[in-house]
């Protein structure tokens, strides 16, 4: 089935993707290396100009500390610059230590457990669905036998009663009779065998090699049968706390619930601490420059036109309403089975 239903293959990959959501939405945390090295050519007899930046940065998300490391080199006609330098850019208050990152990771852990419930979900549907198609191809293989016995049995009797007949002990009623259910059973064991084999064919037709087996595959064994006494009202309430279908709900709302906080701070401004280190050796103008420096500031940003963030947020608010009502639907649903 692995290899040759689409279905089971549509849940692997379903099932892979998840492993990846966070790094396709979330802010890269991976080490960013910058190299630029640009030439200026004069068009007169001045010498030419060279600039050299090399940088290394890493953003760590969940904290919301962006780190970064530089080289500058820049050589003029008049001057030549050498500057290293390390930086650290710490968020402050739409991010504060990365919590609105990782609140939007907590969310699309959520998302990713709600995935792979409703992968298993369509999985054991579709495993009931084989099921019942298995079920469906007993009971057409037992129609197909018994039909076959009585069509046996009928066949036996009326050749007794041609035997009988040329001994004048049956009339002809009697062997028009039996013709006419020797026909019956004929016509309904055909019609049983094309039934047999239709629900084979559709049981196996996702199975290697189904032409060969179609031929002469039957059934295993009998299907178990158990009376046991099943507390409905138990399964119920059972159903109504811990099934897969109801905690998928609840992860939903609970997922919704934080995109809704996370949307509402993305309306702050972004504010954040610098803190840094300038080492400068460079000439300019004939004269050295060796000077060492620590940086302190802060970058604020703000963005004036909300309207995409405010459609975001009654996006994530919608999702939220909708997720708690189709945990009532379901609830409803369960109760009524």
């Amino acid at each position: 089935l692995k290899n040759k239903d689409v279905e089971i293959r549509r849940f692997i990959h379903q099932q892979v993707q998840t492993r990846f959501n966070a790094d396709l939405s979330l802010p890269n945390s991976t080490w960013l290396f910058t190299l630029t090295n640009t030439h200026g050519l004069a068009t007169s007899n001045l010498p030419s100009t060279r600039r050299t930046v090399a940088s290394l940065n890493k953003n760590f998300r969940d904290t919301g500390t962006d780190i970064t490391l530089s080289y500058n080199t820049n050589t003029l006609a008049d001057r030549a610059e050498k500057v290293q330098s390390a930086q650290l850019e710490q968020s402050l208050i739409q991010n504060f230590f990365g919590a609105q990152t990782r609140k939007m990771n907590e969310s699309l852990m959520e998302k990713n457990k709600v995935t792979l419930w409703q992968v298993i979900e369509s999985y054991e549907d579709f495993i009931a669905n084989k099921a019942h198609q298995y079920l469906d191809f007993v009971l057409a293989y037992e129609n197909y036998k018994a039909f076959e016995d009585l069509y046996r049995e009928t066949y036996q009797i009326w050749k007794e009663i041609q035997v009988r007949k040329k001994k004048n002990v049956a009339l002809n009623f009697d062997i028009y009779r039996s013709q006419v259910e020797l026909l019956q059973y004929e016509r309904v064991k055909l019609e049983s065998q094309v039934q047999m084999q239709q629900a084979r064919q559709l049981l196996l037709e996702t199975l290697d090699n189904s032409k060969t087996m179609a031929q002469n595959f039957v059934p295993s064994s009998k299907i178990p049968y158990t009376n046991e006494n099943i507390d409905f009202q138990k399964v119920s309430k059972d159903f109504l706390e811990n099934s897969r279908t109801i905690k998928i709900q609840r992860s939903q709302i609970k997922s919704a619930d934080m995109d809704v906080d996370v949307n509402k701070k993305e309306n702050y401004p972004e504010g954040s601490l610098i803190l840094g280190y300038n080492n400068d050796e460079s000439r300019r103008f004939s004269t050295l420059i060796n000077r060492e420096e620590k940086i302190i500031g802060f970058n604020l940003s703000y963005q004036l036109d909300s309207s995409l963030n405010q459609a975001q947020l009654a996006q994530a608010r919608y999702n939220k309403t909708k997720a708690e009502l189709n945990k009532i639907s379901k609830q409803r649903q369960a109760k009524t089975q």
